[in-house]
């Protein structure tokens, strides 16, 4: 068993309606790396500062890499994480804890301190927040739910220029600034902070278009972890009010 030791940290909208967080999640889950910042003296040559966002490209290319072997090596992920989420319309904050549970190919369970779940068998997405008493269920499967660090390193690239943020090298931790692969996309950025001897990520910062902004402190990160019986069971609670994705999505309740 692999398991990272506690450290500092899966998307632009939460859980303030069933249908945002389902749907919202699709666009978010990470890494990081040694910060030269690409700011140089005005007398540096211009071709001497391409090179240079092309080396520290290179350079971070070579990290994500390293890090998306860790997670597919591993059958089953736990992570414990912290979630600060700025709604930029409503101008407020939302404070969460959660525990994520992924079990390669398609199982996910994500459990909130405030009795909140997502879960996807990878054919159909189940959420319940507690708050609103909704229950939404839909076909989407756990590929929408980006909460998932591996998920998003996958689809994004460093971005050409500003790849690197910062670096400590006696706390072995680099943090990266990533672009998405596909134009348009959202999260339109993520700084990512990595732990570079555990190779995990432990931070993530995701900035939204519209000025949403969901920071992630990935408190504990541990592999092949054992999985209670029913973790990725989510059975809509009496009285809940029951959303679906379309009208052809309630036989997935059965």
């Amino acid at each position: 068993m692999r398991k990272a030791a506690s450290a500092p940290l899966i998307h632009p909208a939460t859980r303030r309606s069933i249908l945002r967080v389902a749907l919202a999640t699709v666009a978010t889950v990470v890494a990081v790396l040694i910060s030269f910042c690409l700011s140089a003296p005005a007398s540096q040559p211009k071709s001497l500062l391409v090179e240079n966002g092309t080396a520290e490209c290179e350079i971070t290319e070579t990290i994500l890499e390293r890090v998306l072997e860790g997670y597919a090596a591993a059958e089953s992920y736990t992570i414990e994480f912290a979630q600060e989420s700025y709604w930029a319309l409503a101008d407020t904050v939302s404070l969460s804890s959660a525990r994520l549970v992924l079990v390669k190919p398609a199982l996910l369970s994500v459990s909130y301190d405030d009795g909140g779940r997502i879960v996807s068998n990878g054919e159909s997405l189940r959420i319940y927040v507690p708050a609103t008493g909704q229950f939404f269920v839909s076909r989407i499967g756990s590929a929408g739910v980006v909460l998932d660090p591996a998920a998003i390193l996958s689809n994004y690239k460093p971005d050409p220029h500003i790849p690197m943020i910062t670096s400590s090298e006696a706390q072995n931790v680099v943090t990266i600034a990533l672009r998405p692969k596909e134009r348009f996309a959202e999260p339109t950025r993520i700084d990512v902070t990595i732990d570079t001897e555990a190779w995990i990520v432990i931070g993530l910062t995701a900035h939204s278009t519209a000025g949403d902004r969901s920071s992630y402190i990935l408190k504990s990160t541990t592999f092949e972890a054992p999985v209670a019986q029913g973790e990725f069971v989510l059975v809509r609670p009496e009285g809940a009010q029951l959303l679906t994705g379309s009208p052809y999505d309630i036989d997935q309740l059965r």
